[in-house]
């Protein structure tokens, strides 16, 4: 419902906007954890997660520059396979193999365009802003007697909430209605740095995105 309701008051000012639409996609991401005392390669792998934003743009600089904003949910984290073994030596039924970081983002950033046709590749350049909302953890589970445990709870809650980095991104218009995007966000903030561990994300994405405009006029 709040999705709507914002793509409405986008429309309602689409004679300000040249463009304006939503885009889906999934993340590929990781952490890496750098443990300053011992040398420990980091054990994490890269997951998938889910995207969703909506986007608007301007056009500047004979339509070959455009201001790109967007709002939009996206999740990172990792996977951690590594076996758990308990006090007993019996070891640990993995339930979930997984971190999720679940993120509010905004986007800014400038759209070069160079070619001025139907269908056409693009750079995006700018800027990313994230806050975590909430997260999921590993859990695992002692056979025995069937009680379960978080891996990263406490570490996680800790974690640096606010997160800002760059944003490249390589996209495809098609046909002035369809793009497909692969961005990398190379962070700026970490999520923890002590004298013991500095955490910090990796980042990229394939998106899916449709001009709404485009497909109410036509």
């Amino acid at each position: 419902m709040t999705l709507i309701l914002i793509l409405l008051s986008i429309n309602g000012y689409s004679q300000l906007i040249d463009r304006y639409g939503i885009n889906f996609g999934v993340t590929y991401t990781n952490q890496l954890w750098d443990y300053k005392l011992i040398p420990v390669d980091s054990d994490k792998e890269l997951k998938f997660g889910f995207q969703v934003f909506i986007f608007a743009e301007k056009d500047y600089v004979f339509d070959i520059v455009a201001l790109r904003y967007g709002i939009g949910f996206l999740q990172r984290g990792f996977k951690n396979q590594t076996a758990h073994i308990f006090s007993d030596g019996s070891e640990a039924e993995i339930k979930n193999n997984k971190v999720t970081l679940n993120e509010v983002v905004l986007n800014l950033g400038m759209k070069i365009s160079p070619f001025k046709t139907l269908s056409s590749p693009y750079l995006l350049l700018g800027f990313r802003f994230g806050h975590m909302l909430s997260f999921r953890d590993i859990v695992i589970e002692e056979k025995a007697s069937g009680l379960k445990y978080q891996i990263h709870g406490p570490q996680i809650e800790n974690f640096n909430k606010f997160n800002f980095g760059s944003l490249i991104t390589l996209g495809l218009q098609i046909n002035r209605l369809l793009y497909i995007e692969l961005e990398h966000n190379p962070n700026i903030t970490i999520r923890e740095n002590t004298e013991i561990l500095r955490i910090s994300d990796l980042y990229w994405g394939i998106k899916l995105g449709v001009n709404l405009k485009e497909l109410i006029q036509h």
